[in-house]
């Protein structure tokens, strides 16, 4: 069942998370192009027209997009008060693992600390498992991302191992550590 994007948000008690649009490339070019927001990501950096490509994927992928026919669905966090951009958020077939989905969440450095990632990641959880029917999800961490860490086992993600000798083209995710949660009910 496709998304409808003229009508989909997820609604917290601070936030709204929403799908892409074409006009929010300039925003993820600021966070996607910035070194300190992008250091603990394998991908790292994006130029300008990888992102324009990026999001012209993503936005056309929503017309299909189902539990079956999907390899990524990202939405934008935006605060439900003022429609800040505060960042993104989403889920990614984990590869070179395509069983597995990876939930991934970015934030502007102005909001760090402030417990919005822990809201975004908890709403996503719920939306995962009531739209896609999803019952396990992996997050990949950089180990020097001591936040990221924290906040996943707050949420009940368990450590699973330490990434190593990935293939290629994944040589980018060795040394980073996956984390797993089973889900229940979210919470």
């Amino acid at each position: 069942m496709p998304v409808d994007c003229q009508k989909f948000q997820i609604i917290t008690e601070r936030l709204r998370l929403r799908c892409f649009r074409k006009e929010d490339v300039d925003i993820l070019f600021k966070w996607w192009s910035d070194i300190d927001i992008m250091k603990y990501t394998p991908e790292g950096i994006y130029s300008y027209d990888t992102i324009s490509d990026i999001i012209h994927r993503i936005v056309e992928n929503y017309k299909s997009v189902s539990a079956d026919n999907f390899y990524a669905f990202s939405l934008l966090i935006e605060h439900k008060d003022n429609a800040d951009k505060i960042g993104w958020c989403g889920i990614i077939r984990m590869f070179p693992f395509p069983q597995n989905i990876e939930i991934f969440v970015g934030l502007d450095k102005l909001y760090w600390g402030q417990s919005y990632a822990e809201e975004a990641t908890r709403a996503l959880l719920g939306f995962v498992y009531n739209f896609f029917g999803f019952r396990t999800i992996t997050a990949l961490v950089h180990p020097e991302n001591i936040p990221s860490i924290k906040i996943l086992e707050k949420i009940g993600f368990s450590f699973v191992r330490h990434l190593d000798n990935c293939p290629e083209p994944y040589q980018n995710h060795n040394g980073f550590l996956l984390f797993s949660i089973k889900l229940e009910k979210p919470k």
